[in-house]
C-alpha cells in the first residue's frame, strides 16, 4: 500500500481540515462583533494550496511501477497524478480573485475540491471495477455540489440539479454493466478479466460493457451523453466550471483506455462504439458551436468536440493512436487553460455577477495588443493552423486513424474539422475587428499573466517542446499497452 501514500496524505488532510474548521468556525464566529457582516478573511485557499504541493511533492518522491489488488502505480498513472496536480494548483490561482469577489472562499468549498481530487487521482490508478465505481462517485458527489455552491443563483442550482439527476442515471448504468460483468465472470479485477477473456473468449461481455460504457461517456461528455455540459458549464460558478472543464478529463480517459485494453479481445466492438461516438461528438459540437453567443457555451461544444479527437486516436487500438490521445489532451487542457482565463480578464468588479457574452471580446487586440494577438494565436491553434501546438496534435490524430486503416473516417473528420474553423475564426473576428467600446479588460494578476504566458509559449512554439512531449507521452502509454496487448 506503500504507492498510496500521496492520496493517504491527501485524504487525511481532508478529515483534518474538516474537523478543525467545523468545530472552530463557530467559535470564531461567536467573537465576532453584532456589527459585522463577514467572517473574517481566513486563508482556506492558500491551505489547499499547500495540501497539494506537498502531495505533488509526494508524487514525486515515491516509488511506481508496482501494483497492488486495487489499484496500480504505473508510469501511466504518475504522469496523469503530476499532471492533474499541476491542474488543480492552476485552478487555485486563477480562481481566487473570483471566489473571494462571489464570497466563495469558504471551507466546504476547497474541501469539496480537495475530495473531488482525491476521487480523481484514485480513478487514475483504479484498476479493479469497483474502486474505478466508488472513485468516480467520490469525486462526482463533490461535483454535483460545487456545481449548485453558489446558491443564490438559480442557475448555479439548475446546473446542479441537473448535473445530480443525469449522473445518478449514468451512474446507475456504471453499475449495472459491473454487476452482469461480475457474474459473467467472477472477478471485477481487469488483469483477471483480461485473462478470463482471452482464455475462454465471453462474447456475452459486449452488453454488458456497453451499459458500464454508457457511465463513463457521460463523466467524459462525449455525444450522446452531453446534454448536461453546456447548462452545468453555464450556470456553475467560473472557477468551478474551469475545474469541471480541464482537470477531470485526463483521468476519464486514462480510465477508459484501461478498461477497453483489459477487454482487447472484444476490440472489434469497442472500436466501432468509439468511432461513432468520436464522429458524433466532433461533428455535433463543431454544429452547435455556431449559433452561441455566450463565451461558456462556447467552449463547452467546443470541449465536446474535442473529446471526439481524442476518442478517434484512442479508436486505433495502436500504440501510435494511445500516444496521439495523450498528446491531443495535453494540448486540449492547455488551450481550454489558456481560453477560461481570458473569460476572466474581462470588464469591472459587477461582471463577475452577470453572464460573459462572446461580444464582451471586441476590440482586444486594441485594448490589450499582446493579450489579443496572442489569444488569436492559440485560437488558430485550437483550429490546427500550422506550426502551432494544434496543429501537431491533429496531425497525430490523423496519422493514427491512417495507420489504422481508417481512411474514410480520417477524410470525414479533417472535412468537418476545415468546416469548424468557420466559428474560430469568428472569434479572431471579434478579438480584432469587431467595434465596439464595452469590451474592456482589467489588469491581470501576476498568477493569471504567468499561467497565461507560460501555457502560450507552449502552444504557439509547440515545435521547440515536440520531442519531449513526444517522447514523455510514448513511454507513458508503452507499459500499459504492452503489458495488455
Amino acid at each position: 500500500m506503500h504507492t498510496l501514500l500521496p492520496e493517504f496524505f491527501l485524504a487525511t488532510a481532508i478529515l483534518v481540515l474538516l474537523v478543525y474548521y467545523v468545530n472552530t468556525l463557530p467559535i470564531i464566529i461567536e467573537r465576532l462583533p453584532v456589527s459585522a457582516k463577514f467572517l473574517p478573511d481566513i486563508p482556506f485557499g492558500a491551505i489547499s494550496t499547500v495540501i497539494i504541493g506537498w502531495t505533488l511533492y509526494l508524487y514525486s518522491q515515491s516509488c511506481y511501477s508496482t501494483s497492488d489488488f486495487l489499484f496500480i502505480d504505473d508510469d501511466l498513472a504518475f504522469w496523469t497524478k503530476i499532471w492533474l496536480c499541476l491542474g488543480i494548483l492552476a485552478c487555485f490561482s486563477l480562481g481566487r480573485r473570483f471566489n473571494r469577489v462571489r464570497r466563495l472562499n469558504s471551507y466546504e468549498y476547497y474541501t469539496l475540491i480537495l475530495i473531488s481530487f482525491l476521487g480523481i487521482c484514485l480513478l487514475a490508478s483504479s484498476k479493479d471495477l469497483l474502486s474505478l465505481y466508488l472513485s468516480l462517485e467520490m469525486q462526482s458527489l463533490s461535483f454535483y455540489v460545487l456545481a449548485s455552491f453558489q446558491r443564490q443563483s438559480g442557475f448555479s442550482t439548475e446546473a446542479g440539479l441537473k448535473y445530480f439527476l443525469l449522473g445518478a442515471i449514468s451512474s446507475g448504468f456504471l453499475l449495472l454493466g459491473i454487476s452482469w460483468i461480475y457474474g459473467l465472470t467472477g472477478t471485477t479485477n481487469l488483469d483477471d478479466l483480461y485473462s478470463l477473456v482471452n482464455d475462454e473468449g465471453f462474447s456475452a461481455l459486449s452488453f454488458s460493457l456497453l451499459l458500464f460504457s454508457f457511465g463513463l461517456f457521460f463523466k467524459l461528455g462525449a455525444v450522446p451523453f452531453h446534454m448536461w455540459v453546456p447548462d452545468v458549464y453555464e450556470g456553475s460558478p467560473d472557477s468551478v466550471s474551469i475545474f469541471f472543464a480541464v482537470v477531470p478529463k485526463l483521468s476519464f480517459l486514462i480510465i477508459i483506455t484501461r478498461v477497453i485494453f483489459s477487454t482487447f479481445i472484444l476490440f472489434s466492438i469497442w472500436q466501432k462504439l468509439l468511432l461513432v461516438l468520436a464522429v458524433s461528438s466532433i461533428f455535433w459540437g463543431a454544429l452547435l458551436a455556431y449559433s452561441q453567443t455566450k463565451s461558456k457555451r462556447l467552449l463547452s461544444y467546443s470541449g465536446i468536440s474535442h473529446v471526439g479527437y481524442s476518442l478517434i486516436a484512442l479508436a486505433s487500438g495502436t500504440l501510435l493512436g494511445g500516444q496521439a490521445m495523450l498528446i491531443y489532451i495535453a494540448l486540449y487542457i492547455l488551450t481550454s487553460f489558456f481560453l477560461w482565463i481570458l473569460i476572466f480578464t474581462f470588464s469591472t468588479k459587477s461582471y463577475y455577477y452577470r453572464t460573459r457574452f462572446l461580444t464582451d471580446t471586441t476590440i482586444l487586440t486594441r485594448t490589450n495588443p499582446i493579450l489579443g494577438w496572442t489569444a488569436v494565436l492559440v485560437v488558430f491553434s485550437l483550429a490546427g493552423i500550422p506550426p502551432l501546438g494544434g496543429f501537431f496534435a491533429k496531425l497525430a490524430v490523423f496519422q493514427a486513424c491512417m495507420d489504422a486503416g481508417f481512411f474514410f473516417i480520417t477524410g470525414l473528420v479533417f472535412i468537418i474539422g476545415v468546416i469548424s474553423m468557420v466559428y474560430y475564426l469568428g472569434l479572431i473576428k471579434l478579438f480584432s475587428f469587431e467595434k465596439g467600446s464595452w469590451g474592456k479588460t482589467k489588469p491581470l494578476g501576476k498568477s493569471s499573466s504567468l499561467i497565461l504566458g507560460l501555457f502560450g509559449i507552449i502552444i504557439i512554439c509547440f515545435v521547440l517542446f515536440a520531442n519531449f512531449i513526444s517522447l514523455f507521452t510514448y513511454f507513458a502509454i508503452f507499459i500499459l499497452f504492452l503489458f495488455f496487448i
